[in-house]
């Protein structure tokens, strides 16, 4: 096998074929990327595997000049051997480019990733890969946040009919560590691990409130919570069964008139490819017109930074501020557009509960408020889409019931479904993830 093209102005009239590459060298599956000036040919080396050449039938790499040649030697293997139709996209957070290919026939999929495409090439371990069972290989393309909302809007999707749900939590005084609980309905909870905290608090992380937990475009999990002043806790992992060692994120340490760093929650940013973290956090003196509308002295607006790594972060700035003091913020993408449910935390007069907005993208401009949606002395919402409802949880803080519960299917008006959800004692806010049944019966076997 050879690999040939043609050339066409008008895609009616064509050249005729001529060989792509100049070696004496099987080769398939060819792909064309280009970067920095140079083309990149992904292709698959056709010849047998034997032991005068043990890594046939691999993913190589040949570079040019020109997009006809003529193309270099192929690399050295990027792929393991019987692996086929390469396919490459630039990695969602911008660091590097992922090249998914096939152990045939339609055994599994592989992946390898590079911080450029001149490599080094390294394979990402399977885990981390989530592809639909008896898929084939194809072509993979990256996608705009419009364009991939608008594929949500046209054929939606709610999930595989046996998908569970995760529920992370906490126990005041937020001094043990992190729960999980799980649910078949997202209505009805049940602890796991025996009830025990699921990542404990140690001598250098003693505070652990408010987690949230995400899933990345890579299938790595992300959680984030409250632990200190100046700080916000962190932690990932690929399986949701082994976190690595907690550590913390630095806000804004040389400035003294931060007073707190609340209710962390993230959010990827598709169209700019990074994260944004955001929370609840009073800077003294910033917004003297609304001190006397709350107590304490926490006259709050929602703070962020930006990262692409978890390692590099951009300076804290503003994120939201509707004119009064609020915290608790939480983002959804519904669509085209973005939602934010934030608490109203006006003591005076009393709010103290949960509204909305929205904005065409994370990057605002967010619309008016509307009206309330729970009761006042709520806090620590969390959203949800079940099928066609949207279910909001909410911390009924001061009657002391604990978690309670709104749905909607238009973002408009709420119905109180708190006499329909169940949560284990003492569990507060934190946040929800829909699951597969193989993550919860992963996350199961630690009972």
């Amino acid at each position: 096998m050879r690999t040939f093209y043609i050339t066409s102005s008008d895609l009616k009239a064509f050249t005729r074929a001529a060989r792509l590459f100049p070696f004496e060298m099987g080769t398939i599956d060819v792909i064309i990327r280009k970067e920095g000036g140079l083309y990149y040919a992904f292709l698959k080396d056709e010849c047998e595997a034997t032991a005068q050449w043990p890594t046939g039938k691999s993913i190589r790499v040949s570079v040019s000049t020109s997009l006809t040649g003529p193309y270099s030697y192929p690399s050295a293997p990027i792929s393991p051997s019987y692996h086929e139709a390469p396919s490459v996209i630039p990695k969602p957070d911008g660091t590097g480019w992922y090249v998914y290919y096939e152990q045939y026939p339609g055994i599994q999929f592989g992946v390898s990733e590079a911080p450029a495409m001149a490599g080094p090439w390294f394979k990402v371990w399977g885990n981390r890969i989530k592809l639909p069972d008896g898929v084939r290989h194809g072509c993979i393309i990256p996608l705009s946040a419009k364009e991939y909302n608008a594929l949500l809007s046209r054929y939606g999707y709610d999930g595989a009919p046996d998908d569970k749900w995760l529920f992370a939590s906490f126990k005041d005084p937020g001094n043990e560590g992190i729960w999980f609980a799980l649910s078949d309905d997202a209505l009805t909870w049940e602890p796991l691990n025996n009830d025990e905290p699921w990542i404990r608090t140690d001598s250098v992380m003693s505070t652990m409130r408010d987690p949230y937990i995400t899933r990345g475009f890579d299938n790595v999990f992300h959680m984030v919570w409250t632990c200190s002043r100046h700080k916000i806790g962190y932690s990932r992992s690929t399986d949701l069964v082994e976190w690595t060692a907690p550590r913390v994120i630095p806000v804004d340490q040389d400035n003294e008139k931060v007073q707190n760093t609340w209710a962390p929650e993230l959010f990827f940013d598709r169209e700019n490819r990074e994260w944004i973290i955001f929370w609840s956090g009073t800077v003294d003196d910033m917004f003297p017109d609304t001190e006397g509308q709350v107590e304490n002295n926490r006259n709050h607006r929602i703070f962020c930074m930006r990262t692409v790594d978890f390692e590099q972060f951009s300076a804290p700035e503003l994120f939201y501020d509707p004119g009064y003091p609020v915290i608790d913020a939480t983002v959804m993408q519904t669509g085209d557009s973005v939602i934010m449910v934030f608490k109203d935390e006006r003591r005076w007069p009393l709010h103290k509960q949960m509204r909305s907005t929205m904005a065409k993208s994370i990057q605002g401009k967010w619309s008016e408020p509307g009206e309330p949606i729970t009761p006042p002395w709520t806090e620590g919402p969390s959203l949800i889409k079940k099928g066609e409802e949207y279910i909001l949880f909410y911390d009924s803080y001061r009657e002391q019931k604990f978690m309670g519960a709104v749905k909607t299917t238009n973002l408009l008006e709420w119905i109180d479904i708190s006499d329909k959800v169940s949560f284990p004692p003492r569990y507060k806010h934190g946040s929800f993830l829909r699951i597969s049944n193989a993550e919860a019966l992963r996350l199961s076997g630690k009972n």
